[in-house]
């Protein structure tokens, strides 16, 4: 019979002599120790990078509840905010209706007891989640450096902001 030994490895766990299926029996077991578990994979830091643009409130609610239940999970995230998506958070706007549609889709969220994206996201800054801004889009929003003040976690390059893309989840609304 075979054990699996606790670093991993495997040995007969009887004398008697390794037979030709139990050798394909240890190859297989070895290939297989090889995949990280689905224990291991949990415990694993992920990192997701939300791109955001516009400032809606559907696309706010989209960024704001996926953000904080990363963060809630232990992932890092990060929230890069550029054009109308910037400058609203800047004004203390960002989420808010553009639409008909989007105002009846506040009432409802306010209905069931769902905070407001831009709550939920300044909410989850707590958890982590860290607000960032290229810094030639704040130049590109015409927004200058005191009208950020406390309003982003960071301001970076894009090269230093596309660096954080490796091996991280991203999604660009």
């Amino acid at each position: 019979m075979l054990v699996r030994l606790p670093s991993g490895g495997l040995r007969n766990s009887g004398t008697q002599q390794i037979n030709q299926e139990s050798k394909y029996a240890m190859l297989i077991l070895g290939f297989l120790s090889l995949i990280p578990s689905p224990i291991s994979l949990g415990t694993m830091l992920r990192r997701s990078v939300f791109f955001v643009q516009s400032d809606g409130f559907e696309v706010a609610y989209q960024v704001a509840s996926m953000a904080i239940t990363s963060a809630a999970m232990g992932e890092e995230v990060y929230v890069v905010l550029a054009f109308d998506a910037l400058r609203s958070w800047v004004e203390g706007s960002w989420g808010s209706p553009q639409s008909t549609r989007e105002t009846e889709e506040l009432s409802r969220s306010r209905e069931l007891g769902v905070m407001a994206p831009i709550e939920m996201l300044a909410e989850s800054r707590g958890l982590g989640v860290k607000l960032l801004a290229c810094e030639t889009a704040i130049k590109l929003s015409g927004l200058s450096s005191e009208a950020l003040d406390g309003k982003l976690d960071r301001v970076m390059g894009l090269p230093s902001i596309w660096k954080l893309t490796e091996s991280a989840r991203v999604l660009c609304l």
